[in-house]
């Protein structure tokens, strides 16, 4: 029987969903694009307009992030779900703080029109800054009480996969954009945090974790070779 599994996190561990029937599991659901602090705090939907975003998906994922949906979508249907995988890469970017209440993931770029509220967004509240650290535990702590409260908790893994720092042929994946020791670092941390309260932890081989120059998305160190994601779904079952 397929363990069915909602993925909370972002390409990291969708992109590894085709490998997935070899290891017993389904997509029961998927939401990214979504910080752990936008979604245990929403804000206003009258303060954005999605309908500049072109592509239906990320609309959706933009429109869920500014209600903060990602708890009820895994909560209101628990007996649909076996396991949640949850990653942080789109954490990556930080969030923003609404002036009328609420905070964004900065993974949207708002600042292209969609956002229309009376005050600009604030100064980007960043990934690993006491501030944002501050604000992701608590969030984790509102989180984990939800998933609690609906009897998912235990089915709660953290996929911690590393970007990978060179690609298959050997070359560094370190861009201006992209600065993978530097979001390692910051994932180490935050996984630790998850794990200190409790949360499940894989973590893939490192040494198996390279870049893809020709994949589907592009070149980027968070864009991996197929072998890449069997090491984390490797990991994943080691956990299980």
């Amino acid at each position: 029987m397929m363990q069915r599994v909602f993925i909370y996190g972002s390409c990291v561990t969708r992109d590894g969903v085709e490998l997935w029937p070899d290891y017993g599991m389904e997509l029961a659901g998927y939401v990214a694009r979504q910080s752990l602090i936008s979604a245990t705090a929403p804000s206003r939907s009258k303060d954005f307009d999605t309908s500049t975003i072109s592509s239906p998906f990320q609309r959706r994922m933009a429109e869920g992030d500014i209600r903060g949906n990602a708890v009820a979508k895994l909560t209101s249907n628990s007996d649909d779900l076996d396991l949640i995988i949850w990653d942080l890469t789109d954490e990556r970017l930080g969030v923003y703080r609404v002036p009328s209440g609420g905070y964004v993931s900065r993974v949207v770029d708002y600042t292209t029109g969609i956002y229309r509220g009376q005050a600009a967004l604030n100064t980007p509240i960043r990934i690993g800054t006491a501030e944002h650290r501050t604000l992701w535990e608590q969030a984790l702590v509102e989180f984990l009480a939800s998933l609690e409260s609906s009897g998912t908790r235990d089915r709660l893994i953290l996929n911690a996969i590393p970007w990978a720092l060179r690609d298959e042929e050997g070359a560094s994946t370190k861009t201006a954009a992209n600065d993978p020791e530097a979001f390692n670092a910051v994932l180490a941390e935050y996984s630790a945090i998850a794990e200190r309260h409790g949360v499940r932890v894989a973590r893939p081989d490192v040494r198996r974790i390279l870049s893809a120059r020709e994949h589907q998305w592009g070149a980027a160190p968070f864009h991996y070779t197929q072998d890449s994601y069997r090491a984390s779904l490797d990991a994943i079952l080691e956990v299980l």
